[in-house]
């Protein structure tokens, strides 16, 4: 079978780093597993990384559709399989990096998605339930599939209890928010990969203290203006792409539904409670090595990696 390198982790972690290191000293080329650097001009936010940062490696998934576009998980299964395919031929190892947990369980467990609801139809399906059997069962059945999700949602509230749901189930959902979704509507099967799976980690204090360095950072860089030139070129304000975290707080302060300062704050706590559930996410496999990397180096990373090989 084929070897696969996957390099999981939580926003911030480091996993760009991390998969360079490994293509240069093993011969690979890195695949972005990440939902919100599939988009053109959606660089700073997203943290995509620079040409000059890549070291000469190649990188794939990067820019392949417009922030206008809707690409669903089907896609991102699609378009992997090619490129990881591409590499193989080549006699290059494929190194998936990214922290979209639904798009790696696409690729681990070979998901099929023909006849898959679109999040529109599986939305139409709670509603009805919750005339059914009123929001008090729907609320439960949220806190059955996400608890973490269902705490930061109050139980009348009704329509985001759905709009949750219908995330959480539905196979895509475009953006850095809830797509770390239940995969139950679609076929698992074995994959045709041999898979060496890592996931980088850092002591939750660190990976935070992490996070809000990274978006000031962002600030800095220029996100403001980022988000202003999509909004400017034609992207719409209710486009998948743009209820990324980091997006949609911008469109809100642009908005003037928030000052700067707020827009802030709110990118950096939406930030850690999204890497929260990608550790909930990470915490799910037991066949993933974790690698502290308070504790690890990118040497002992890609030795480990080599005697797997």
């Amino acid at each position: 079978m084929n070897k696969v390198v996957i390099v999981a982790g939580p926003t911030a972690s480091g996993k760009s780093e991390v998969g360079i290191k490994l293509a240069k000293a093993l011969n690979g080329e890195v695949v972005s597993c990440d939902s919100a650097q599939i988009y053109e001009g959606m660089d700073i936010g997203t943290s995509k990384v620079s040409k000059k940062d890549m070291q000469g490696i190649e990188h794939h998934l990067l820019d392949i559709c417009k922030p206008q576009d809707d690409f669903t998980v089907a896609d991102f299964k699609r378009e992997c399989e090619k490129v990881i395919g591409d590499i193989h031929s080549r006699g290059k190892l494929p190194i998936l990096c990214g922290g979209t947990g639904l798009y790696i369980n696409a690729i681990m467990f070979d998901m099929q998605f023909e006849g898959v609801k679109t999040e529109k139809e599986v939305r139409q399906k709670f509603e009805e339930m919750a005339r059914k059997h009123g929001k008090e069962y729907l609320y439960k059945e949220l806190q059955r599939i996400d608890p973490s999700v269902a705490e930061r949602i109050h139980p009348n509230n009704t329509v985001r209890v759905i709009r949750a749901l219908s995330v959480l189930e539905s196979e895509g959902g475009g953006s850095r928010s809830s797509n770390l979704g239940d995969l139950s509507l679609a076929e698992k099967r074995e994959s045709a990969f041999d898979f060496i799976k890592l996931v980088i980690t850092w002591p939750r204090d660190v990976l935070y203290s992490r996070i809000n360095e990274r978006v000031d950072t962002f600030f800095d860089e220029g996100l403001i203006h980022e988000v202003q030139g999509l909004l400017e070129g034609g992207v719409p304000q209710e486009a998948n792409s743009l209820k990324a975290i980091g997006y949609k707080e911008i469109v809100a302060y642009l908005n003037g539904e928030t000052d700067l300062k707020t827009a802030n704050e709110l990118i950096k706590r939406n930030t850690r409670r999204f890497a929260k559930r990608q550790l909930t996410w990470f915490k799910r496999y037991d066949d993933f090595r974790r690698f502290d990397m308070s504790e690890t180096t990118d040497e002992e990373i890609v030795s480990w990696v080599a005697k797997n090989m």
